[in-house]
This record gives structure tokens, sequence and C-alpha cells, in this order.
């Protein structure tokens, strides 16, 4: 008997030191990295780790079993699908609203109208079959109505790809989330923001997975992610923050 509490209690204590797995988009790399250290010097004996990739990607590994308790997604569409497959633990809920800009590190006074340009050569993209950014940056260029840019294309596995397309010499420029420019390594660098008006909302998600309803971690972060620390934090890299009916609040600079 002695013999099975032990082992029994030794279950107990594995289970809470398990990490709480996160599946999140690309584009809230820098920012989740930032607020899982912030949240983890808070609750040392929470341990987290993340995921990143496209939105789509992350929601059909979650349906083929991936062992994710909260997702992330830049789009209501893939958790919306999580949701059809019966693996949801909660509804999700949409808490902010992403961004797509230009990113022109070399082109400093570059429009998206200007785009047309000898000097571009290639646009990173995400790819949109499954990036909620690379869809919204193919709704902004079917706006601006010029056959070519089409040509010029470069697409990326997801934002974050996209991205290192450019840094590589790939791409002259590309059409990524503001979240991501404002990271720690592209902070400063030069960007246009696109009306927001050009593409369909980015309403972010989020939702607890069926396996994360049983983790013993994921309602102290999801509790976390409401206080005033970290809306802050999400401010800072450029997303708007919801209000109860969907609509974001805009914050001043």
């Amino acid at each position: 008997m002695t013999c099975w509490l032990a082992l029994a209690w030794f279950g107990v204590l594995s289970a809470h030191a398990a990490p709480l797995t996160l599946a999140a988009a690309s584009s809230l790399r820098d920012s989740m990295n930032a607020l899982v250290q912030q949240f983890e010097q808070q609750h040392p004996e929470h341990p987290v780790r993340v995921v990143y990739g496209s939105s789509g990607k992350l929601a059909s590994q979650i349906m083929h079993g991936a062992p994710y308790d909260i997702f992330f997604s830049a789009h209501a569409d893939y958790s919306d699908k999580v949701v059809a497959a019966g693996l949801a633990g909660a509804p999700p809920m949409e808490w902010a609203e992403g961004r797509l800009v230009l990113w022109h590190p070399g082109h400093p006074d570059l429009k998206p109208e200007d785009l047309s340009s000898a000097a571009i050569r290639h646009i990173a993209i995400a790819q949109p079959r499954h990036a909620p950014y690379g869809k919204a940056a193919m709704e902004v260029l079917t706006r601006l109505a010029d056959d070519q840019l089409q040509q010029r294309l470069v697409f990326g596995e997801n934002v974050g790809h996209a991205t290192q397309m450019v840094q590589s010499g790939a791409a002259e420029v590309g059409l990524i989330a503001l979240s991501v420019v404002r990271g720690r390594v592209l902070r400063g660098t030069s960007y246009t923001e696109i009306n927001p008006a050009w593409y369909q909302p980015l309403k972010q998600t989020l939702m607890l997975t069926r396996q994360g309803a049983n983790h013993a971690s994921a309602q102290l972060f999801l509790e976390y992610l409401e206080q005033r620390e970290a809306r802050d934090l999400f401010a800072d890299f450029g997303y708007l923050p919801l209000t109860q009916n969907g609509e974001p609040i805009h914050v001043a600079e």
C-alpha cells in the first residue's frame, strides 16, 4: 500500500510538472515568448512550451492528435475547425485584432501603391492556403489590381518564414504582421501599415482544447491573459484589444 501511494503521489507531481503546451500562430512568436517569460517568472512551478506555425497547420495537427493544450489562431476559421472536430475544451474566444503591414527595410519611403516599381522584384507573403496573414496579403494585392504583382510573389510557410525570406534577400519586401515588425529584432525597421479596410479583419482567437481542459496550469494561464500587464504587452506589439461585441479598441501610440 505504501508503495502504491508513493507511485500515485509521483504521478500527481509529474502531471503538475508537465509543461503547458501552447500552439500559436507564427505572428505571435515575439509577443508570446515575452508573455510566457513573464508568466513563468511569476509561476515558476508552471512551465510553458510553445509550438509556432501557421494557424491552418496547427489546427490540422490538433485534429490529428497533437498534444496542444491551448490554441492561439490568427483567424477564427481555424479554431472553428477544431470545434467542428469535437476537440475543443471550451468555445473559442476572440481576444484581439491583428494588423497587416508592408515591411520594406531596404526601401524606407515605399508605399503599397509603389509595389509595381522595378526595384521590387519579389514580395514575400505567408502561404494563403493556411496562413491568415497570407490570405489578407492576397486581398490587398487583389485590391491594387496589378497582375504583375502576382508574378513577383514568393511564399513562406508562415509569417515567420516570409519574414526570413526578406531578411535573407530572397525578397525585397514582405506583407507580414505588425506584431512581427514590433518584435525585438525588427523593431525600428521601415514598414507601412496597410489600410485595414483593404482586407478582412484578422480577429485573433484563443481556445482551450479538449486535452487542455485537464491540464493543471491551463486555467491559471488563461486568467493571466486577462491581467493588465498581459493586455499591455500585446498592445505594445500592435494588437488591438476587442470589446465584448468584437469591435477593436484603438489605443493611442
